[in-house]
């Protein structure tokens, strides 16, 4: 019932489109394919640390799918309903066998709280932005893991030991292992884990001392340890050079931020629901802006009251306080990343809901008249009625995806994103005369944002005969200002992808090119950028037949991820210096962390390595 629900709730938004980082991630995931295998296109993901290689798996089984946005939707919205379905199984033994009295109605309360979780309407763009299958998926192997562990403490009751420690020393790391490799979001199942415990074990006091000593105190050491990770990013301020902010603006914003996805999760507001957010207002000090104070005042009368709710064992409070808060203390392996984003809430919400759902049903068992509990049983189902209906309405809007951007336009005109993407509709629509008034317009309202001149250059190559816009030493002169313009490295490469692929653009040159990379590799603010805008600045000076040049910036890549590495060897073997790039390309196959890229090219690499040992036999 559960998964037919969400399916048929969700399927308007099928017809959807691809967003923000879908164009960022999944075009490099088939490019990858083609050329090098499954092995090499699974494996070059550069979103986080390990890879998230099952998340791009998932995306590279469905290459026949490729461009179509339709089935990859519906990925999503299977996924989705598995989650939902995990959610009512957690909801229900955490009724069943957790420190609540009243448990005749267990099962339908879990249901009610699923049914709520999946279909509130911040979860709308977790669902229905493709690539966020990375959250979607890592969050089904985190509830598999919360799962199998609350399954182990069960029978751990019974005193079937042999399972309850194969479920929970085996089975449920071996799920947050594969969480990690979805999205490294998952680490956060060692907090979820706690609150099952705590939840679990709330006025039993466990008595078996192997569980506590191998399974609780490891997971508090590990949680310390995590904790004292989040701490030292204090002490890295360079993470955070190429934001807006710092460590302690982030911390400051992100109190305001976990009220604001609280407000939206329970009192949504349709207007600000989505994704182009990336001018949150950042919170410079505590008075600024002041909504900040007040966030602070309240995280400090949650923390009263949370002291209060585990002396006095308010099992239900303490629960869904951690649940909700420690679900929200790390998006993907760092801080160093956007204020806010929806989808950081797709798994904390469970706790809103739990408690919520819970708090209502013991209400209407203490309104012994019979009048009073239908009018709030009357109130509890009108308001889930509106938030299924808000959140079908965003599904309709997502399906749509001319008209979701264009109200994003209307919406949030201070957003660059939104704008950009309303001019990419306008342009595979047919709608050049909007094209033209749109980035006239753009050029108007961001006249210091070097982004915007980028994208105006790109578009007067594309269509010379619409627009006019050429390469000036204002250009220039914005690449040194202080502030930041997000995607302009990006917008460099598309610029330089008009040029390499045998277009003539009128307004700007690959000497030009080379002269705003230069200023920007040198701007403070693109530092984190610097190893990227090194592999760029390369490639268009080889593109220039400058190979000494290329193979100087490709050798300053601090951090060399497996292309950059093939390219200085290939670069090598171009200026004859064979013994080096021989030593090169074994450095290469010797390296753990390329494992699965030499497999996937063991051929190629093969090829490369007799080439240059005859190369070098010649000499």
């Amino acid at each position: 019932m559960l998964p037919a629900f969400v399916l048929l709730l969700f399927m308007p938004g099928i017809s959807g489109g691809f967003w923000l980082d879908d164009f960022g991630n999944l075009p490099a995931i088939f490019d990858d394919l083609k050329s090098g295998g499954i092995y090499y296109a699974i494996s070059n993901g550069q979103a986080g640390p390990l890879g998230r290689v099952l998340s791009l798996l998932s995306f590279a089984l469905q290459l026949e799918s490729w461009p179509n946005p339709r089935n990859f939707i519906f990925v999503n919205i299977v996924i989705h309903a598995l989650n939902t379905v995990a959610i009512c199984c957690l909801a229900f033994l955490l009724i069943k066998y957790g420190p609540l009295k009243e448990k005749a109605h267990a099962f339908y309360i879990a249901i009610a709280i699923a049914m709520i979780w999946a279909c509130a309407p911040i979860q709308v763009s977790s669902v229905l932005y493709i690539v966020q299958r990375m959250t979607l998926l890592s969050s089904l192997f985190v509830l598999l893991g919360c799962l199998s562990f609350l399954w182990g403490r069960l029978l751990l009751r019974r005193a079937n030991l042999k399972a309850a420690f194969f479920l929970i020393c085996f089975v449920t790391p071996l799920f947050g292992v594969a969480g990690l490799y979805a999205k490294e979001t998952a680490f956060l199942l060692i907090v979820y884990l706690l609150c099952i415990d705590y939840f679990l074990d709330a006025g039993r006091q466990e008595k078996n001392r192997f569980y506590i000593c191998i399974v609780r105190w490891p997971l508090w050491l590990i949680f310390g340890g995590f904790i004292f990770y989040l701490l030292s990013m204090f002490y890295t301020p360079e993470a955070f050079e190429s934001r807006d902010f710092d460590v302690q603006e982030r911390v400051l914003s992100q109190s305001v931020i976990v009220w604001d996805y609280l407000r939206q999760i329970a009192l949504p507001r349709m207007a600000q629901l989505g994704l182009y957010h990336e001018n949150y207002p950042i919170s410079r000090s505590i008075f600024e802006p002041l909504a900040t104070a007040f966030a602070l005042t309240a995280w400090l009368l949650l923390a009263v009251l949370f002291m209060i709710a585990v002396r006095q064992r308010y099992y239900l409070i303490v629960f869904a306080v951690a649940w909700f808060v420690g679900g929200h203390l790390l998006e993907s392996s760092t801080l160093a990343l956007e204020l806010y984003f929806e989808h950081r809430s797709y798994l904390p919400s469970f706790a809103v809901w739990f408690a919520s759902a819970i708090g209502a049903y013991y209400l209407c068992l203490k309104l012994f008249v019979l009048a009073k509990r239908r009018l709030v049983i009357g109130l509890l189902l009108a308001y889930v009625g509106v938030l299924l209906s808000q959140s079908f309405y965003l599904v309709k809007l997502w399906g749509n995806p001319v008209r979701l951007a264009y109200l994003y336009t209307v919406e949030r005109p201070d957003s660059l994103r939104a704008r950009e993407m309303m001019i990419y509709l306008y342009q595979v629509h047919g709608e050049m005369s909007s094209v033209k008034t749109e980035i006239a317009r753009m050029g108007g309202d961001f006249p210091q944002n070097l982004t915007v001149r980028l994208l105006q250059l790109e578009y007067a190559c594309l269509y010379p005969d619409l627009l006019d816009y050429r390469f000036n030493d204002e250009l220039l002169g914005l690449a040194t200002r202080e502030s930041i313009s997000i995607g302009v490295v990006g917008s460099i490469s598309d610029l330089f992808d008009r040029l390499k692929g045998g277009k003539t653009c009128d307004g700007y040159s690959i000497e030009q090119l080379i002269e705003l990379a230069d200023l920007v590799i040198q701007h403070p603010k693109y530092v984190s950028n610097r190893d990227n805008i090194l592999a760029l600045r390369s490639e268009i000076k080889l593109h220039q037949g400058d190979i000494f040049a290329a193979l100087s910036d490709m050798q300053s890549v601090a951090k060399p991820n497996y292309r950059m590495s093939i390219r200085v060897v290939q670069l090598l073997a171009t200026l004859g210096r064979k013994q080096e790039a021989i030593q090169r390309l074994d450095g290469i196959t010797g390296n753990s962390s390329f494992a699965l890229q030499v497999k996937a090219h063991e051929k190629f690499l093969s090829k490369l390595a007799v080439e240059l040992s005859n190369l070098e036999s010649e000499r």
